[in-house]
């Protein structure tokens, strides 16, 4: 087997494996609270809010600031949770690709590609857009 097709089976994998995570990062929640339980939010591992539950009792008028304060404090602790747990999961999808820039720095948290994985997927893109050539047109 040519190292081109090893190349194009190894993109096909990885990228059926990716989707495979995504799905299952979309159906997985955590789960954060502020203000003794008073607000409680659930948030989606793909990055979305899946709901925000808020104590009745804390629901005072003039109060409001706090209350806007503890929904911001469990939404970001929620998400920065679900952020953690799809980097973690993407991460074991990737583990064939280096993670580091030039001279081994970190690329600002950005996963850096080969280059060559770069070429393939490019030509992986024009192949599949091609259309067959007909004879006499």
């Amino acid at each position: 087997m040519s190292s081109i097709a090893k190349l194009m089976k190894q993109a096909s994998r990885m990228k059926e494996q990716m989707e495979q995570i995504q799905a299952q990062l979309a159906a997985r929640t955590v789960e954060a609270t502020a203000g003794g339980n008073a607000v409680k939010i659930v948030a989606k591992c793909d990055g979305s809010l899946a709901s925000i539950k808020i104590d009745p009792q804390a629901l005072n008028p003039d109060d409001a600031q706090l209350l806007e304060d503890m929904i911001l404090s469990a939404a970001n602790q929620a998400l920065s949770q679900a952020r953690e747990i799809s980097n973690t999961e993407m991460g074991r999808a990737t583990q064939g690709l280096r993670q580091s820039g030039r001279n081994g720095i970190k690329s600002r948290g950005r996963l850096y590609v080969p280059y060559h994985l770069i070429k393939l997927f490019h030509l992986l893109k024009a192949l599949a857009y091609r259309r067959p050539h007909r004879k006499g047109c």
